[in-house]
């Protein structure tokens, strides 16, 4: 009996220990190709190479635990029955998150906002300098202010004859 467990438990941590190496491999080419993709320093390529990259870690995350927690005896079936129920709870508390990052989504496909754009915003008037899809971060002056998407409602664009998308 004691011998049965040994080899049950071995198969397990050598099965998860694939999983993660294979997630790392995964991993590592999948950024390797958004570099690639991204490697003009456009404005667009920089806004959207963090997006992407952001994107791909949550999918490699999922895909390597939809496929350990299997491993250790963790029946999937109720497990996502019950992550139905505690996410439309969760959706209640978290609204303006959810909202910030479908406004954020919006503001990427329509290229509304670019690292590096002069922009106004709320009377806050500065450059860029890092946009994801929760929240975009200007910096004026000597300040730099921390903007939900979900509050970006009308945004002022510094027009100027050398804008690089």
């Amino acid at each position: 009996m004691l011998d049965f467990l040994k080899s049950t438990i071995k198969e397990e941590v050598i099965t998860i220990a694939l999983i993660i190496a294979f997630s790392y491999v995964l991993y590592f080419f999948g950024k390797k190709i958004i570099h690639n993709c991204f490697k003009d320093k456009s404005k667009k390529a920089q806004t959207l190479k963090p997006t992407l990259n952001y994107a791909f870690n949550i999918l490699i995350v999922i895909m390597a635990t939809t496929l350990i927690l299997p491993e250790i005896g963790i029946e999937f079936g109720a497990l996502i029955a019950s992550a139905g129920i505690f996410g439309l709870l969760l959706s209640l508390g978290m609204g303006a998150i959810i909202k910030d990052f479908f406004q954020g989504i919006i503001i990427v496909f329509e290229d509304l906002i670019n690292i590096g754009d002069e922009i106004e915003i709320k009377n806050i008037k500065g450059k860029v300098i890092d946009f994801d899809l929760r929240k975009t971060t200007i910096q004026a002056k000597d300040k730099i202010y921390y903007i939900p998407n979900s509050e970006i409602i009308i945004i002022a664009k510094q027009k100027n004859g050398n804008n690089s998308n």
